[in-house]
């Protein structure tokens, strides 16, 4: 049923910042898409609440607030911190009085690494699956990659080598363990989805779209054929990583900042003392 605004209430009118568009070829414009959308609904939330609860417009919105307002909600009130950045920007609004704190989980979920060993069987043994999402279940499972990201993959990131076959997610090219060339090989060679218009895709795993990738909506999907849950094996994934390697080079092998490995190797216990060092050089 839509939600229908109350006739006593009057929510000030403000004018949201347009959403730049982002032209990095890089960029999954339907994510970014997704995340603008969430980020004015939210804010047209916040107002509506602040209307109510104190009264006050926007430009006269205060931290406490802000404080208020996330001290008593659902973890999706965070959205609200762009809007918030974008007033403390506005002409008659003291800069730099507003601030939405990151707000952490209070669990993370994982998966065992047994159960993760067993999804990587799972991806190696269950034929019945197409190989593209067998290939990106392995990616996520070893190397922790998140959806959004796999799905951009060139086929050019995968290279074989006399040496063996590798593959380059962040700086360094990672080994691919020689019991899954042959998979990742033949999913190189034939993508699928190469129809008369989509023929000699640069991507690793195409949609049925013309020159389009997979949607990372539909390979979670995909994954759950395997029992994959993405975020639980993902957060599994580099809860273990960070206990096998230092911080440096799995910055350096997964492209993830250093303050997203510092968090995952705090909860695993990593006893590397340069995961402290690292925290504190995150931007």
């Amino acid at each position: 049923m839509p939600y229908r605004r109350p006739h006593q209430l009057s929510a000030p009118t403000v004018c949201l910042p347009a959403a730049k568009p982002r032209t990095d070829p890089g960029t999954n414009l339907e994510t970014v898409i997704h995340a603008a959308k969430q980020e004015i609904t939210q804010a047209g939330k916040f107002l509506i609440w602040l209307h109510k609860h104190h009264h006050v417009p926007a430009g006269e919105m205060r931290q406490h607030h802000i404080d208020d307002y996330l001290s008593d909600g659902p973890s999706t009130r965070k959205h609200i911190r762009n809007f918030a950045r974008w007033l403390n920007n506005q002409q008659g609004h003291p800069k730099g009085t507003l601030d939405v704190p990151f707000r952490k989980a209070q669990t993370t979920p994982m998966i065992t690494q047994t159960e993760r060993i067993q999804l990587v069987r799972n991806c190696l043994e269950h034929r019945n699956v197409i190989p593209a999402t067998r290939v990106a279940g392995l990616i996520l499972l070893l190397w922790a990659h998140p959806l959004n990201k796999i799905v951009m993959l060139r086929r050019d990131r995968l290279i074989a080598a006399p040496e063996g076959m590798r593959i380059t997610l962040g700086t360094h090219a990672a080994q691919v363990p020689e019991a899954l060339t042959e998979l990742f090989w033949n999913q190189l060679s034939n993508p699928g989805n190469q129809n008369t218009i989509n023929a000699d895709t640069p991507w690793l795993f195409p949609g049925r779209t013309a020159g389009q990738h997979l949607h990372p909506g539909t390979l979670s999907k995909r994954l759950k054929v395997l029992g994959i849950d993405a975020l639980r094996a993902r957060n599994a994934t580099l809860r273990d990583l960070s206990q096998e390697l230092d911080a440096r080079s799995l910055i350096d092998l997964l492209g993830y900042s250093p303050g997203i490995i510092a968090q995952h190797a705090a909860r695993s216990g990593a006893p590397m003392a340069d995961y402290i060092a690292l925290k504190h050089q995150q931007p």
